[in-house]
């Protein structure tokens, strides 16, 4: 199912982020906020807990346009 963008940068959504097989930087980002409609707060797991980053827009934008984001 391919959702819009728009509706999977959302606080509170899920999205995956796909480059290969055993690939290690293959994640789930928790999207927690957005803040002034250019950075995105997510957090992804790791074995001790949580890690959390900050991205711009166009990292998830551009994801999206590779097929990587899902």
């Amino acid at each position: 199912m391919i959702r819009d963008l728009e509706d999977m940068l959302q606080p509170g959504q899920k999205v995956k982020v796909y480059f290969n097989k055993g690939n290690p930087n293959n994640r789930t980002r928790h999207i927690r906020a957005i803040v002034d409609d250019e950075w995105i707060v997510y957090k992804t797991a790791t074995g001790k807990g949580w890690r959390y980053h900050v991205d711009h827009r166009y990292d998830f934008e551009y994801k999206f346009e590779m097929g990587r984001l899902s």
